[in-house]
Parts: structure tokens; sequence; C-alpha cells
């Protein structure tokens, strides 16, 4: 009998196992396991039961652990690289381009800072855009 090779993995770095996990077919993780499954599935480690969404390819971090930090949460409302997106009575405001497609109208905090300071909207802090490996830089303020 031959058997396929549990540590290959594919284009995005998962193997059969990471997929058997985030699908949550316990079974299949089970014969993939090397440990029962019962013992890997019971362990402290916080990181060994973390899942990975592999199915999500966005740019986007959501700073989950960043979000009750009020003071890095004001730093990042108003610094330089931060983008605001502008809602108007739910209608999204967009910008015609020169190939007149409607396109996502983007707004600096300086653009956005009179309005933010004297109609106190509603804020949705969407999350941070990921920097390449090796590059982290602190929000920049421009106040």
């Amino acid at each position: 009998m031959h058997s396929a090779d549990a540590s290959a993995v594919n284009s995005d770095g998962q193997t059969a196992k990471d997929i058997a996990e985030f699908s949550l077919h316990d079974a299949v993780v089970g014969e993939l396991s090397p440990l029962p499954q019962r013992q890997s599935m019971t362990t402290d480690n916080p990181v060994s039961r973390r899942q990975l969404n592999y199915f999500c390819d966005s740019p986007l971090d959501r700073a989950s652990e960043l979000r009750t930090e009020p003071e890095w949460l004001t730093d990042a409302f108003t610094a330089n690289s931060t983008t605001y997106i502008l809602f108007v009575k739910l209608d999204l405001v967009i910008q015609e381009t020169e190939d007149r497609l409607p396109h996502l109208q983007r707004f600096t905090y300086r653009e956005m800072r009179s309005l933010l300071e004297s109609y106190k909207p509603t804020v949705v802090f969407l999350g941070v855009e990921r920097e390449p490996l090796g590059s982290h830089t602190q929000p920049q303020n421009d106040r």
C-alpha cells in the first residue's frame, strides 16, 4: 500500500492536515496527525490551536491585538498614512476617473480632520495594510 507525503505543501504553504483542520474534518486530521487527535487538540499552547484562514488573501491586517489600545488607535486615526473612505447616507463616496468608471474615493486624515472634529461621525477601524516582511514602522502623526 502506498501513502501520500503528509508533509507536502501546496502553493499557499498548506499541508493536507492544515486543510483538514480548517475544514473541520476531525477524522482526516486524526489520520494525518502523528499524535492521537485528542492529545493534539487539547494542548494548552494557543499557537497550536490557532486556525489560519487560507481563503483570505487580504493585505489588510485586522490588528485585533491593538484594537483595545486607545492610544494606539488615536495615533493610527491621525497618522499621515491613514486612509479614510466616506459614506454619506449609506452611499459610498466615489470618484470618476479618465476611464469613466467609478473608483473608491480615498481621503487622508488631513482632508478629513475638520469633518472628524466638527461632526463626530461614526468611524470604523478596518485594519492596517500589511507591510512587506522586514519593514515595520509606527504610525506617523501630522498634528
